[in-house]
């Protein structure tokens, strides 16, 4: 009874993740698709050990701005990363919908905005383009992923299904 109900509950999200993710992509953010946030360079932290994130901290601004370890560093220009400091003036983009609504971290119980989008003096470290090329990158992991365990899960309730009528 288990396995059928966890393979059915499975599957249900599975197929809600996979409508929204693959069939529903979320397309290529544009310049008129982000929110750009202005402002001097408060602090910035990696946080994280074997996975990392980069928190920007803007003055003005309440939450930080994050880049996931998926993005960071790998989609960053080095050179313009390493030039990171207080006191910087700094643009950071931010989607539109989550720019009026942050994400919330229940682990670290913090909220923040998921940056797509980086300049420190001018000088782009994350761009639009990079980020839509990862985004492209992460959608071909969901096409296959989604599917293989949507699988497992089928398998699941048709093995709970095959032991209960076993048992009867």
């Amino acid at each position: 009874m288990q396995s059928i109900l966890l393979g059915s509950g499975g599957m249900i999200l599975l197929l809600s993740l996979f409508v929204l993710d693959v069939l529903d992509p979320p397309g290529m953010l544009t310049a008129a698709s982000v929110r750009v946030v202005t402002g001097r360079l408060v602090k910035a932290t990696e946080t994280g050990g074997k996975s990392k994130d980069l928190d920007v901290w803007l003055e003005g601004q309440e939450l930080p701005f994050r880049s996931f370890d998926s993005v960071y560093p790998r989609s960053f220009d080095g050179q313009v990363l390493a030039t990171l400091r207080p006191g910087m003036e700094v643009r950071v983009s931010v989607r539109i919908r989550e720019a009026n609504s942050p994400r919330r971290n229940l682990a670290q119980n913090q909220s923040f905005y998921p940056l797509v989008a980086l300049e420190l003096d001018g000088k782009p470290a994350l761009t639009l383009a990079a980020y839509n090329q990862w985004s492209v990158e992460n959608q071909k992991v969901a096409q296959w992923f989604l599917p293989l365990m949507m699988c497992l899960c089928g398998y699941l309730v048709f093995s709970g299904i095959r032991l209960r009528r076993a048992g009867s």
